[in-house]
């Protein structure tokens, strides 16, 4: 599901800024219990949003979620011996590296291997999932953090898949760390004035990514989609500089949405593409 789709800006958002209004509104006795409903209505939106793409893609980050949930608790377990701490972190960190190239280097390797050999071994190719960059590093940002003694090691596994698969910058950034959004994990407050500056950052990043970064790669593959040989050089320079500006445009366009987001619902990310 892409910000830019009918979908996601029709039926998506509007459901979970509506939600998450009505749990705002609601006047609990317990002022905690706002936002760990607040909390789980999130995560189940995030879920839905990346199963869209692919159910199995989801249940691998789960995986991910699972082993950097485990190895916090083990760094919280062994706080006092810094051999086990550290032999915890490296274990962690590898689990998610050997996630990470499987899914995006084993391809590639496979092939090398093959062309080297001159043998085709018959291997199915490994299909990307999406975002796995983000939210592998993202995971990877919390178990460092914790082991640095920058954060505290949470041990509520909803508030960390929260912070892992929030939606507004699961599949194309900005990497948030742990630690910039620690607390607002635990409590947060949205106003009108950080919802306002929310949408107008979100409207702002859709232009990028529709108007211009769209508009952009309709040239650059029609240039690309040519017949080289007879390319002048004038030509292969706007093809360049196109592309140049598509790729830009895209990943800042969706900063800036991904920003825009997360300020309609508390959450305050930094600034990407400065």
């Amino acid at each position: 599901m892409l910000f830019s789709s009918m979908l996601f800006l029709w039926i998506f958002l509007p459901v979970t800024i509506i939600g998450n209004f009505i749990l705002t509104a609601i006047r609990f006795k317990n002022p905690q219990t706002r936002i760990k409903l607040k909390n789980i209505f999130l995560l189940i939106m995030s879920c839905i949003f990346y199963m869209w793409g692919g159910i199995n893609y989801f249940f691998i980050m789960v995986l991910v979620i699972l082993i950097n949930y485990a190895g916090g608790l083990l760094l919280d377990k062994f706080d006092s011996d810094p051999g086990k701490r550290k032999l915890c972190l490296t274990v962690t960190v590898l689990l998610n590296l050997a996630i990470l190239f499987y899914f995006k280097y084993f391809n590639f390797f496979v092939s090398m291997v093959e062309s080297i050999v001159r043998l085709d071994f018959g291997l199915r190719e490994v299909v990307l999932p999406i975002g796995i960059s983000f939210f592998v590093f993202q995971s990877m940002s919390y178990t460092i953090d914790a082991y640095r003694r920058q954060v505290r090691v949470q041990k509520n596994l909803i508030n960390l898949a929260l912070y892992v698969s929030l939606f507004p910058q699961l599949i194309a950034g900005p990497i948030v760390r742990y630690i910039d959004v620690e607390k607002e994990l635990q409590d947060r407050h949205e106003t009108l004035a950080d919802f306002a500056l929310g949408v107008r950052r979100f409207c702002y990043g859709l232009g990028k990514k529709v108007l211009f970064a769209n508009t952009f790669a309709v040239v650059a593959d029609k240039i690309f989609d040519g017949q080289i040989a007879g390319m002048g050089a004038a030509i292969a320079w706007m093809g360049v500089i196109m592309y140049a500006l598509q790729i830009y445009y895209d990943f800042s366009g969706y900063s800036d949405m991904a920003i825009g987001l997360g300020k309609m619902f508390g959450f305050h990310f930094l600034e990407n593409f400065n």
